[in-house]
């Protein structure tokens, strides 16, 4: 535990780093820092240091460390390649870049400790296995929001780079229409199919009041897509502030809908928690781009887009509550509309 807690800080200054070199539009540096990260490093090592006599499970402690040492150094070393013109030297940041980066380090804190206050929370007041089986929801949540976070990191980066507010919109645009259609499937095949995976994982779950709490989880944050996105924007333009007072928001919404729903109606009370203060997030974040960017945080054809995927996603809610017994109808469902998406997609991202 000594040596984890060792690996904190080397983490976080990484992290800096890599934010840094995002900042300067090097992309490409993030999927070997940290999509690949320190565990190219730290099984090797812990796995030598295992036949070290003495060491015991100390190795990986001491592995875990040196992985997290080796990505901050590697972090460091591309910063400064990248930086070497940089007249205020390649690891001291401006004045401006400290005043914009500081709320949104507040805003990350604020949403970390909003997560570990949910979890504390729910393990208070809510069985053992309900916090459980919320860990397994916020993945499949998680895996279905995966092709917008994709694109949140390089939509702040171009919105700072472009010249009027006219490309400003044509990207947004452009971005909130890739997402919706790339996100499609994912979104379908979740909620259609959602309490079949929840009874994968375990018998004990995936009842239908649990698999119409995953699909309206799903289908909220589906749907803020544009005033989620929209917050990347309000960043790409200097307006950090109104990302930590969006983030705020969540984490008292969150702690409060949890306080009340989840004792009472457990898993399904987390679910319609979490569907709420997305839905809040939302509405703070679309009234900001609207004021802040001048923008609409629904696009044309944005409801289009989502009563082409949210019909059938509640055709097969509707079919799983209808049967519990018969997960097949809702599984057939989403992988027929699944299959659709990827004859129509090509079309759609063409025009």
């Amino acid at each position: 535990m000594r040596w984890t807690l060792l690996a904190t800080p080397l983490f976080s200054t990484s992290e800096v780093l890599i934010g840094a070199l995002q900042g300067v539009q090097k992309f490409h540096y993030r999927p070997l820092l940290r999509d690949l990260g320190a565990s190219a490093f730290f099984a090797p090592i812990a796995l030598g240091l295992s036949f070290v006599p003495l060491l015991g499970p100390k190795a990986l402690g001491i592995g875990f460390a040196a992985g997290h040492g080796a990505i901050a150094l590697l972090s460091a070393w591309f910063w400064a390649r990248e930086s070497r013109d940089s007249s205020r030297g390649p690891l001291l940041p401006k004045p401006e870049l400290f005043r914009y980066a500081l709320p949104l380090w507040l805003a990350d804190s604020v949403n970390s400790a909003g997560l570990r206050a949910a979890v504390l929370l729910m393990a208070r007041f809510a069985a053992p296995g309900t916090v459980a089986a919320f860990g397994i929801v916020q993945n499949i949540w998680q895996t279905a929001n995966l092709a917008r976070r994709a694109f949140e990191t390089p939509l702040a980066s171009l919105t700072a780079s472009s010249a009027t507010t006219e490309d400003v919109e044509f990207l947004f645009r452009k971005v909130v229409r890739r997402v919706l259609l790339w996100q499609m499937p994912l979104v379908m095949l979740a909620a259609a199919a959602g309490g079949s995976l929840l009874h994968l994982i375990s018998p004990q779950l995936g009842t239908s009041q649990e698999h119409f709490g995953l699909a309206l989880l799903i289908a909220s944050t589906y749907v803020i897509t544009g005033p989620s996105l929209g917050q990347q924007v309000l960043a790409g333009l200097g307006h950090s502030p109104r990302l930590f007072f969006g983030s705020l928001l969540s984490t008292v919404l969150n702690i409060a809908l949890l306080f009340l729903l989840t004792p009472r109606y457990g898993l399904v009370g987390a679910c319609v928690s979490q569907a709420g203060v997305a839905i809040g997030g939302a509405t703070l974040g679309a009234f900001q781009l609207r004021r802040f960017a001048r923008l609409s945080p629904f696009p044309r054809p944005y409801w289009r887009t989502l009563g082409i995927c949210l019909l059938p996603s509640v055709a097969g809610v509707a079919m799983y509550y209808a049967q519990p017994d018969l997960p097949w109808m809702a599984w057939s469902l989403g992988i027929v509309s699944t299959a659709i998406w990827a004859i129509l997609v090509p079309a759609r991202l063409k025009e």
